[in-house]
């Protein structure tokens, strides 16, 4: 016999496949499921020896009509040799069991319930002791059901059993192994099984499901974070194709300002511009009332005052000043007047200022606002620097220039 290693082993499915492939003639299998019992049972009928397990509360030929269930038509069926139903029972103790005669009524019914069962003679009871406990029994023994599947369907789900559990459970109390009560209680232990198994599947159901539920929310949430960054990919290539085409300084930031909302999850911006009289502008806005544009502000107001910032562009240098300007936002933005929110219609939760930056120097300010996030991420942050812009030509083949900036 031939055992591979088991490294990286590939799936039961596929390890059975290769069996197969190989022309195996014993083939092992530790457990059947509905992906492996029509393996199992080509092999079989392939001519293998397959011997496996398969956790069911049944025996005789409702195993074959199971194996129908899951998938095994009459053709992979007469793969089917041996079916052997296995039951653990616990046996009477030794020590206080005493012979006792079959009550009538039992009788009657145990023929009621199998009529093929031989008729009882003595039986054994086992009213407890001291070795037991008190509870009568004491140990186990096996119990077996022996299938010999020599039909083809539907003959086949018809066949009694070679040796049925029900007469092997009656050979065992007539031998004092067990209470005829056991026999009794056959088909009620059978339900009882199979409310245990349907109460294990439903809990392995059950975190089926909650593993999935994690799974779908990890997934949706990494999707949502590609859909962001693929939409801020896109922003960004907009606002990169509007550097080029645009010719109107107030359409290309008019246009950025409504790309940054995108890229950043937010839903207001301001864009300032330095002017060269050490005031500032509103360029352009997005979500704001348009009629601020055009605003002009001390330029001391938007680059530094009101503690929102470090010192005024002129007298730090560009690193230090982007390093003050990219931070939190609290408050609304110079030149735009406070409203309550009742009155505004809705309630700044976070902002964040970003330096426009060319040629070393700041030229501009952009402020964002979201009324709907708590606050802004590192990962939101997001600082223009526009060293070159002025050297790129627009679509009129112009270059922008400090001035048009």
């Amino acid at each position: 016999m031939r055992v591979p290693p088991l490294k990286n082993a590939p799936s039961c499915p596929a390890q059975l496949a290769q069996a197969i492939d190989r022309r195996s003639e014993i083939i092992l299998i530790d457990e059947l499921d509905a992906e492996t019992v029509p393996l199992a049972l080509a092999a079989g009928g392939a001519g293998a020896r397959v011997v496996a397990q398969l956790d069911c509360v049944f025996s005789g030929a409702s195993i074959a009509r199971y194996l129908s269930d899951l998938g095994a038509g009459p053709d992979l069926l007469a793969g089917l040799a041996w079916a052997v139903t296995v039951q653990r029972l616990p046996t009477l103790c030794p020590h206080c069991r005493e012979r006792a005669q079959l009550d009538p009524g039992r009788e009657s019914e145990l023929h009621r319930l199998y009529p093929d069962l031989p008729a009882a003679g003595a039986v054994f009871r086992a009213a407890g002791c001291p070795h037991c406990n008190g509870a009568g029994r004491l140990g186990d023994v096996v119990a077996f059901d022996f299938f010999l599947a020599d039909a083809t369907p539907p003959a086949l789900f018809e066949q009694p059993s070679s040796l049925s559990l029900q007469e092997y459970v009656l050979r065992l109390a007539l031998a004092g192994q067990v209470p005829q009560d056991d026999l009794a209680r056959l088909e009620a232990g059978q339900l009882h099984r199979t409310y245990l198994l349907l109460i294990a599947s439903e809990r392995a159901l059950y975190e089926t499901n909650r593993q999935l539920a994690r799974k779908l929310a990890e997934l949706e949430a990494a999707n949502r974070v590609l859909e962001q960054r693929t939409e801020s990919l896109v922003s960004l290539q907009e606002i990169a194709e509007t550097l080029i085409s645009s010719t109107e300084l107030h359409d290309l930031a008019q246009r950025i300002t409504r790309h940054v909302v995108d890229v950043c999850c937010a839903d207001r911006s301001i864009l300032y511009v330095m002017r060269p009289d050490a005031t500032a502008g509103v360029l352009a806005v997005s979500g704001w009332n348009p009629a601020f544009v055009g605003t002009r502000l001390d330029a001391l107001q938007v680059f530094g005052g009101g503690g929102h910032a470090g010192p005024p562009p002129a007298a730090a240098s560009a690193a230090a000043a982007a390093r003050a300007a990219a931070a939190p936002f609290n408050g609304w933005p110079p030149g735009i007047p406070y409203r309550h929110p009742d009155v505004e219609g809705a309630e700044l939760r976070a902002g964040l200022r970003m330096p426009l930056v060319s040629q070393n120097e700041i030229v501009g300010l952009m402020i964002v606002h979201s009324t709907r996030r708590a606050r802004f991420t590192p990962g939101d942050r997001l600082v223009f620097y526009t060293d070159g812009l002025a050297d790129t030509l627009g679509a009129d083949g112009r270059p922008f220039g400090l001035e048009r900036l």
